[in-house]
């Protein structure tokens, strides 16, 4: 997987604890081009400290033009920013 850490606009819900649930997020192309990714799953969460910030790192499945992939997303939990990590 290639490391990115783009900022990218997030579709998610919360549980009372807090804790965040991914759904789909927006991102840009190459060209420019707003596209929107929905997660087929999410195969692991955890917490981790990066640059000193605490987020949660989430392994999620999705399919981008009938090709299932893998990706990381992470959300900065100070900021409340969503990244897309790796893909």
């Amino acid at each position: 997987m290639k490391v990115i850490m783009k900022v990218v606009e997030m579709l998610a819900w919360f549980d009372t604890n807090g804790k965040p649930h991914p759904i789909r997020f927006r991102t840009q192309d190459n060209n420019g081009k707003n596209i929107i990714i929905k997660l087929d799953g999410i195969l692991n969460s955890a917490i981790e400290r990066h640059a000193g910030n605490q987020m949660v790192r989430f392994d999620c499945r999705v399919t981008i033009k009938n090709t299932q992939r893998e990706l990381q997303l992470k959300y900065e939990t100070t900021s409340c920013k969503w990244y897309l990590s790796k893909m």
